[in-house]
């Protein structure tokens, strides 16, 4: 701005040499400028205060979170109810899912959360399992209680298939699944005449 308005003197000054007039414009017109310039002052200031008085959002991603995803979900969530049955279910039953993978090979899907996983499926009715990873994707609740971190990715649809018929097929799925049941009675989370669970 400062360029632009010396520029506009010199013209002024030019023009007026050109006539053969050599009073300089600078002090003719100089009162003018400093109103000009007040106004100025005073708008800019006004600007800054309003912006001010806006909330600025922030789009710096968040790296680091020091709240763990449990406290953020409630011991009375009834994730919260439900993962602590399937957890005394799993540490009564873990020692028999040894006997059901082989020691070497590829990794499978833990078995704790392949469980936990159809354990979702099944209190939230989804249809598909390829519905079922697409849930515990975009859902921080469905990942931690699963026992996925919030940046893991979930697993292939065609792998948890294969993984959940070779558990399924074992006892020890059948054995967990009426212990966490069993449990859910008593704390009364059941539904005997529908047979159907319930966040009551």
């Amino acid at each position: 701005m400062s360029g632009t308005i010396r520029n506009f003197f010199c013209a002024e000054e030019n023009r007026s040499s050109c006539c053969g007039k050599t009073k300089p414009v600078l002090h003719r017109e100089g009162h003018e400028f400093q109103e000009v310039g007040e106004k100025l002052t005073w708008i800019l200031a006004r600007s800054g205060l309003e912006a001010g008085m806006r909330g600025n959002e922030d789009h710096q991603e968040e790296v680091f979170s020091y709240i763990p995803v449990e406290k953020r979900v409630g011991a009375e969530h009834p994730l919260g109810k439900i993962r602590a049955m399937a957890e005394r279910a799993l540490a009564e039953l873990g020692p028999r899912f040894d006997g059901l993978y082989s020691q070497t090979g590829r990794p499978s899907i833990p078995p704790e959360q392949l469980l936990r996983a159809l354990i979702l499926q099944a209190l939230y009715t989804i249809g598909s399992e390829r519905q079922l990873m697409d849930q515990i994707d975009g859902n921080w609740r469905y990942r931690w209680f699963v026992g996925l971190k919030l940046d893991e990715s979930v697993w292939e649809v065609t792998v948890f298939t294969k993984n959940r018929e070779r558990l399924l097929a074992g006892e020890v799925s059948r054995l967990f699944f009426e212990q966490v049941t069993e449990q859910a009675r008593e704390g009364g989370c059941w539904r005997t005449n529908t047979s159907r669970w319930t966040e009551a």
